[in-house]
Formats: structure tokens, C-alpha cells, sequence
């Protein structure tokens, strides 16, 4: 079986469909197949150096499935401290259960591959890292911002003029043409 992630990704999880029968006997019946703690190691194909040790996996029993009630999924989702270095792996799963400690037998290996990946995750969308390139805004949508005043030290001096020119005497000339009346003495 072959499996690919990227690198520094946490998914796909690796899964794996497991078939118990009554002619397969690995120490372990359905019933106690569940209650089973099952781990998960991964090591480096061309060192054989361990990168992952006896890390839990999740048990998933499968009951929609037409193949019997004793169908199980075994998923082992990476970290990214995980998946960090690419290069070539080999996944095992061990059984831990009250009879001891035991490989848990599949027919092929399973080749894990974990895969450069085409994006760099420095460049962008974390905080403090790098220098963020973005487009400028466009013309329809761009954002100013206010300034807020700050205080001076330097006092600023701006001489203004005391001396006004507007008259302050109006001469109005004044009439008052009054009717005259002859008066007749009788």
C-alpha cells in the first residue's frame, strides 16, 4: 500500500480496513479487537531510524459494511512536526492488548511518502514571519487612515495686525421739513 502527504500537512489521515474472520488469528477476537489499544510507528525507509513511536491510533468498527460485523478502520492522522521532512517511510501498527504486544499482520507494507510541497507556508498567512507581499488596493477600495494629532514642543508664533481702518464717524445728514401754516388772526 501506498500513501502521500505533503509536507508540513496533516491530512489525508492514513487509514487502513482490517478483516477479522474466524480463520485469521492474531491472538485477538472481535470482541476484544475494539478494547484493544492499537499504536501507530513510522520509520525512515533507507535508515530505519524510528520518526514516530507507538502513537495511538483511532478504531472506527464499520457497520454498514456488507463484509460482516467485524470490519474495522484503523486512521493515524500526521502532525506537522511529523510530516516535516520529506523523504520515503515505512508505517506499522502494533497491538497492545492482555496478551502482550504483537505486529498487527497485513499483507504488504505500507510506504508512506511525504511529498515537497508546491506552496511555501513562510511566505504568507502567519503572523510575524517574513514579509507579507499583497497587491496594491485598487482605486475603488482603498483604505486611508487619519493621522492623530501629536503634541508639539516647539510653540509656533503667528504675528496678527492691531490696527484696523474702519471709519468710526458717520456723518448722516438730517432734515426734518415740518408744514407751515398761516395763521389768521380773526
Amino acid at each position: 500500500m501506498n500513501f502521500y502527504i505533503k509536507k508540513n500537512s496533516t491530512l489525508p489521515k492514513l487509514s487502513i480496513d482490517i478483516f477479522i474472520d474466524s480463520g485469521t488469528d492474531f491472538r485477538n477476537s472481535s470482541n476484544s479487537f475494539s478494547s484493544s489499544t492499537i499504536t501507530f510507528s513510522m520509520k525512515d525507509e533507507s535508515t530505519d531510524v524510528y520518526k514516530i513511536i507507538d502513537k495511538p491510533v483511532t478504531i472506527v468498527k464499520n457497520y454498514n459494511n456488507t463484509d460482516g460485523p467485524n470490519n474495522y478502520t484503523l486512521q493515524y492522522q500526521f502532525t506537522k512536526k511529523e510530516t516535516l521532512k520529506t523523504g520515503s517511510f515505512i508505517g506499522e501498527f502494533k497491538i497492545h492488548d492482555e496478551n502482550g504486544t504483537y505486529y498487527l499482520p497485513i499483507n504488504e507494507k505500507i510506504k508512506i511518502s511525504i511529498l515537497d510541497s508546491f506552496s511555501n507556508p513562510d511566505f504568507c498567512c502567519r503572523p510575524n514571519r517574513g514579509i507579507l507581499v499583497s497587491p496594491p488596493p485598487s482605486e475603488s477600495v482603498r483604505q486611508t487612515t487619519t493621522p492623530t494629532p501629536t503634541p508639539s514642543i516647539t510653540p509656533s508664533v503667528t504675528p496678527t495686525p492691531s490696527i484696523s481702518l474702519t471709519p468710526s464717524t458717520t456723518i448722516t445728514p438730517s432734515v426734518t421739513l415740518t408744514p407751515f401754516s398761516y395763521l389768521s388772526n380773526g
